[in-house]
């Protein structure tokens, strides 16, 4: 009875030691870009004044640029491994920018400027997600 057993339990330590197939690989794009906007002002003449600017000539912020999520596979008990997952690249967000050329004679005179000139801001650009198949 006792040898029995002592030839068993070789065969099970084994059977519990044989790994298991990898599963597939998951990889991500890049982010993409989401930067600001920027300000460009031109002035031509001998005087330029500007008396009041509030909230004017503001550049927009920028938007969302994700890269989504890539989930590889799960192996199982077949051989070979699972599917693999990839995600593109993020996109690109970027805010407005506010172009200002004034031209003009000897004097470029501007009194009151409010909430002008204002540029939008950047929106989102994302990347869907990917999920890798199993074995």
């Amino acid at each position: 009875m006792f040898r029995f057993i002592f030839v068993i339990l070789p065969l099970v330590t084994l059977a519990l030691a044989v790994p298991l197939p990898d599963g597939g690989s998951a990889y991500t794009g890049t982010g993409g870009q989401a930067s600001g906007g920027n300000v460009y002002k031109s002035s031509s003449g001998l005087v330029n004044l500007d008396m009041l600017n509030v909230d004017s000539n503001n550049a927009g912020n920028g938007g969302s640029a994700n890269s989504g999520n890539a989930l590889g596979g799960l192996g199982g008990c077949g051989s070979g491994s699972a599917g693999s997952a990839y995600t593109g690249a993020g996109g690109t967000a970027n805010g407005g920018s506010v172009y200002s050329n004034e031209q003009g004679g000897l004097v470029n005179l501007d009194m009151l400027n409010l909430d002008s000139g204002n540029a939008g801001n950047g929106g989102q650009a994302n990347s869907g997600s990917a999920i890798a198949g199993s074995q």
